[in-house]
C-alpha cells in the first residue's frame, strides 16, 4: 500500500466508526483483519484490550450505549511511518443526557497486509470520564 492508501484506509475505518447505528460498525470492522487488536488505556469503562472483531464490536455497541447519536470527527493530521498511520483527531458529539463532549485524540493505526491490525486510541480520559456517568 502507498501512504495516501494507508492513510485512506484509516481515515474511512474511523469516519465509518462514528456514524450512529450498525451500518457504520460494518463500514469500520471491514477494515481490520480478524484478529485485530484494539487499546484505550485507562480507567473508562471501555477502557482495555479487546482482540477480534467480535469484541471490538462489543466495545462499539458499549459506547453507542453512551452516545447513542455516534459522532463527528476532523482529521487534524495523518502521519505515515510505513506500517502504520497515527491519526491526530477531534472527535465530538452528545452523550443520552445530552451532555456534549469534545476531545482530542492521538491514535495509532497499525496496518498489515492492506488493513489495520492494531489500534491504540490515547485520549484525556479525564474529559471522557463524565459522559459515561
Amino acid at each position: 500500500m502507498t501512504p495516501d492508501e494507508r492513510k485512506e484506509l484509516v481515515r474511512r475505518m474511523w469516519s465509518s466508526y462514528m456514524k450512529k447505528g450498525a451500518d457504520g460498525l460494518e463500514e469500520a470492522l471491514a477494515c481490520l483483519r480478524e484478529d485485530a487488536t484494539w487499546t484505550i488505556p485507562g480507567a473508562l469503562p471501555t477502557s482495555g484490550s479487546r482482540r477480534g472483531k467480535q469484541l471490538i464490536a462489543e466495545q462499539f455497541w458499549e459506547i453507542r450505549e453512551v452516545f447513542p447519536d455516534g459522532f463527528q470527527i476532523k482529521f487534524n493530521k495523518l502521519h505515515d511511518t510505513g506500517d502504520a498511520v497515527i491519526a491526530e483527531m477531534t472527535i465530538w458529539g452528545n452523550n443520552r443526557k445530552g451532555l456534549g463532549y469534545t476531545n482530542e485524540y492521538c491514535v495509532v493505526n497499525e496496518i498489515e497486509d492492506g488493513l489495520i491490525s492494531h489500534v491504540r486510541v490515547y485520549v484525556d480520559t479525564a474529559k471522557a470520564a463524565p459522559m459515561f456517568e
